[in-house]
This record gives structure tokens, sequence and C-alpha cells, in this order.
């Protein structure tokens, strides 16, 4: 069954009658459109509209609203009920750069917000030596809870230097570890991130807890690999997800360890 088209998809939305769409960007899985005209600006987005990665909508649906109120995320002024779309704020635009002091404390305070407890397993569904790797990440101080899973290039907006996170498809609960991983992996300049994090949360930083960061970062490369293997099945974009596949394993090959340090 297909899906209706934007356009009748926000004719449902009390308060856009009348109102047109314009392309504004397309991820992995879902695409964006402004709203014209609309005050304040917003967006639509479809969900689902490449690859279909079984996003569990109703926890993100939760998350975001969670990381609206405390600031940490564009406003979402509507979510459909069946899931299909929402329609956020516009705020500011996608960053081309980050402040580690400002990404830092963005997603620290991300990682404050309340998420029940879960089963926390990275390492099922990869090879062998990854259930080693996650034994070593658990070894951290840091505690569990809430996280975003996908703080790398794309999920960032910037106004001035103030950052916001979008997509929270993946986010639940997991390792804080994790997203610091990925936010030193995925952007330039981020050497000093960790050390930032580790001073935002009041612990030392002694060579057990980078060892911690190391085995989240071999951890996060491996399943990202495994993430590309399933969105080329599910219909995402060859050419942009082969050459992310390239890259996982370009630093695989040369392991992470040189860019996540204490």
């Amino acid at each position: 069954m297909s899906l209706p088209s934007p356009e009748a998809l926000l004719s449902e939305v009390p308060g856009y009658a009348g109102a047109s769409l314009r392309p504004f960007g397309t991820g992995s899985a879902n695409a964006l459109y402004l709203i014209e005209p609309s005050e304040p600006e917003a967006l639509l987005r479809l969900h689902d509209s490449g690859a279909r990665m079984s996003a569990d909508r109703r926890r993100e649906h939760s998350i975001w609203r969670q990381a609206a109120d405390a600031g940490l995320s564009p406003d979402l002024y509507h979510w459909d009920a069946a899931h299909r779309f929402a329609v956020a704020q516009r705020w500011g635009r996608r960053a081309d750069r980050l402040a580690p002091h400002a990404a830092v404390c963005t997603l620290a305070g991300f990682h404050r917000l309340p998420i029940d407890a879960a089963p926390l397993d990275y390492a099922s569904s990869l090879d062998n030596q990854a259930q080693q790797w996650q034994q070593r990440m658990l070894a951290s101080r840091l505690s569990p809870g809430m996280t975003h899973h996908d703080p790398g290039r794309g999920n960032w907006l910037r106004q001035g230097e103030e950052l916001r996170l979008i997509d929270f498809e993946y986010a639940g609960f997991g390792h804080p570890l994790w997203d610091l991983a990925c936010l030193m992996l995925e952007w330039p300049n981020m050497a000093e991130a960790a050390r930032l994090y580790y001073r935002v949360q009041g612990l030392e930083a002694d060579g057990g807890e980078e060892l911690a960061l190391q085995a989240a970062g071999h951890l996060y490369l491996l399943t990202c690999l495994r993430w590309c293997d399933q969105a080329l099945q599910q219909g995402g974009e060859p050419r942009l997800i082969q050459g992310w596949t390239r890259r996982y394993r370009q630093q695989l090959a040369a392991g992470p360890e040189s860019l996540l340090t204490l």
C-alpha cells in the first residue's frame, strides 16, 4: 500500500491548510520539506521515504519530546498517530562544524535525560571479538543511560554557537561512550572532546577510561558496517552507503585508537 503524498499528509494537520511544500533535504531514511508559509517556520519530516530501518517511532517520539522540552532539539509541533510523518520547528542550519565544548555540553545534557533501563547488548549481532570490546567498554565508570547512538554528521543543527541534536530513531538506553566515540570519529577537531566530557561529568579521565572509549569506537564502527549492509538490503541509496562502508572499513583497518584518546 503506497503512502499518501506529502501534501496529503500535511493537509491532515490543523493550521496548515493551503500551505505548500518545498523539498528541503533527504537522509538515508527520511525526507524533509519546508512548509510555505508557516509561522513559526516549520518542516515536514516524511518517515521511511528511503531505506526502511524499522525504527521504533513511538520511542523516537517520546525522546524527541523530552529533548525539545530540555532545549536540546528543535520543537516538535505535530507527530502523526500512525508514525508516518512529523512537523517540527525549522531551527538553525545543518552544522558544518562543531565547537568541542558546546558539543560535549549538549551531548552530556542529552545523556542526563531520564530513560528506563533496558538490556544493553551491542555485541550479539557482531563478530566474536565484539563481546570483548563490549566488556571493556562496560568497565567504564560512566553509567549507561539515555544515548543518541548517532551524533555524527548531519544530526546536529547550529545557530551561532548554539547547538541542537536531531534524528532520534536510534536513541534509547545505551552507553555514553558510544556517543562520544561517534562524535570523535565522525567530526574533525574533536581530539579534546573526551577530556572535556569527563571534566563536565566530574570524573577523572584515566587509562582505563581511555581503553573503554577505544572499545566503544570498535563497537561503533562494526555496528555501522552492519547498518550499511541492512540499509542496502532495504532500499538505501547505494552510492551514499557504499561510500560510508569504505570509510568505516578504513577506520577499522587503521585502528580508531589514535583518534580516541584521553
